[in-house]
């Protein structure tokens, strides 16, 4: 969908609206029920705004947002396009008949010209519905193809455009792959990917093509010394004891060529969403991490920076807070500055 014809839409809601206040206004000779049927009406995009400021971190009120961005964002929010805001509408008529139904007719017109012209499934527009499809636009869509995104998680776009960066990269290695799905999203920028994982179930699941799969443990890579140009981790360190962490990342260094780079993304034992924890161990006591109780060891930004400072065979490193907030239902990818202690995971980019 591209800016022009979202634009043409925006005039088309400014024009419907703009015609009903006046149809509004002809009939109850109210100019404030005029003006709450247009505000209804048009203002209703204005979640859009709300959209583009989880995604990009930023308001913005350029023709930017408009640019095809639910594409890429892969998520559909749009929460003042609700159709259980008709309850409380329905309320307000009960009481106050002449705003009630300017009010419905505004919002309704707004609904209405959305569905027939988007291509959303009409119990797309109802706030629990989204809520229980996690708001994935591939399931609120007619078309399962429909601006289909390939970043399921913000730290899957993240690791792209870092690894993106790095190209040309001939091999890679993804250690811990599980179904290859998130390793397969790279095979634009790499020749040959290979994955390994210590679980038989998992790699079964892989129908990748792109990815060529090994049944192995992270603490024993059966390839040889300086044979990947990059290696990448993804959410694998926490689930490694303590004690046999520095021979994990000895291992990935290993197989590394020299002045080539190691990518490793864990969440942060500082999240926000980490207090969830604090909580449920006054319950599970006996459990460390009760919401991730395969989690073997969870790390802070500092301890991070002391544990990859401790290899000589490591020239560069930089530590990375990324993502607010990660829920089921949503996912906010913007840290604020002051609040980056806190950031949901941390990105670990080093070199050999």
């Amino acid at each position: 969908m591209g800016e022009e014809e979202i634009s043409l839409r925006l005039l088309h809601h400014f024009l419907l609206s703009l015609f009903l206040s006046a149809f509004v206004y002809l009939f109850t000779k109210n100019i404030f029920a005029s003006f709450l049927c247009f505000l209804a009406g048009f203002l209703v995009d204005a979640d859009h705004l709300i959209d583009f400021w989880i995604y990009k971190g930023r308001i913005t009120l350029s023709r930017e947002i408009f640019n095809e961005f639910y594409k890429n964002f892969g998520k559909i929010y749009i929460f003042a396009h609700s159709l259980e805001f008709l309850i409380p509408l329905a309320l307000i008529t009960l009481y106050f008949p002449v705003y009630g139904i300017a009010l419905l007719i505004g919002f309704l017109s707004h609904i209405i010209t959305d569905y027939l012209t988007y291509d959303m499934h009409l119990l797309s527009y109802f706030l629990t519905y989204r809520l229980k499809r996690r708001f994935n636009i591939e399931y609120l869509c007619k078309k399962k193809d429909y601006m289909k995104n390939k970043f399921k998680h913000y730290d899957w776009e993240i690791s792209y455009d870092v690894i993106k960066s790095l190209i040309p990269i001939h091999r890679m290695l993804d250690v811990g792959c599980g179904d290859g799905e998130k390793a397969e999203i790279h095979k634009e920028l790499v020749k040959e990917i290979i994955g390994i994982d210590i679980s038989y179930l998992k790699l079964k699941k892989a129908k990748n093509p792109g990815v060529q799969v090994v049944l192995s443990s992270a603490l024993d890579l059966p390839f040889k010394d300086n044979s990947f140009d990059l290696v990448t981790s993804f959410h694998v360190i926490e689930h490694i004891d303590k004690n046999l962490v520095m021979k994990f990342i000895n291992e990935i260094l290993s197989v590394l060529k020299s002045n080539r780079y190691f990518i490793i993304i864990t969440p942060n034992r500082r999240r926000l969403t980490s207090i969830a924890n604090i909580i449920l161990r006054l319950i599970k006591n006996n459990v460390k991490y009760p919401m991730n109780p395969d989690h073997k060891h969870e790390y802070t930004i500092e301890e991070l920076e002391k544990l990859f400072q401790n290899s000589m065979k490591i020239k560069q490193i930089e530590i990375i807070p990324i993502g607010f907030i990660r829920l089921p239902f949503m996912e906010i990818s913007k840290v604020p500055k002051f609040l980056e202690k806190y950031s949901d995971q941390i990105l670990i980019i080093g070199k050999k």
